[in-house]
């Protein structure tokens, strides 16, 4: 293995390679900088589209004559009619 030699390289191929070289970087370096543009947009649109929301709470109060019986409300809305355990005058009637 001493004895090997390494071959010489002309100049010129070695300009050309530096070239090309050059010129791959380039594209890498404009590669770089529209990537990291599309990045920063992503961000930024995201952070717009977050933006347009806001949080409402809404509350309805709602005054409700049941006659004689009890009536439940569900988160949903839906109305449940039931019978009165309070001593009103319909339950002092029908024991």
């Amino acid at each position: 293995m001493e004895n090997e030699k390494v071959a010489d390289v002309p100049y010129i191929v070695h300009e050309a390679e530096m070239a090309r070289m050059e010129r791959v970087n380039t594209r890498l370096f404009w590669a770089w900088v529209v990537t990291l543009i599309l990045l920063v947009g992503c961000v930024a649109g995201f952070i717009w589209y977050e933006a347009q929301f806001t949080d409402e709470e809404n509350t309805v109060t709602q005054d409700i004559d049941t006659g004689n019986g009890n009536l439940a409300v569900t988160d949903i809305g839906d109305l449940y009619y039931g019978e009165s355990t309070s001593n009103s005058k319909n339950a002092q009637e029908n024991p």
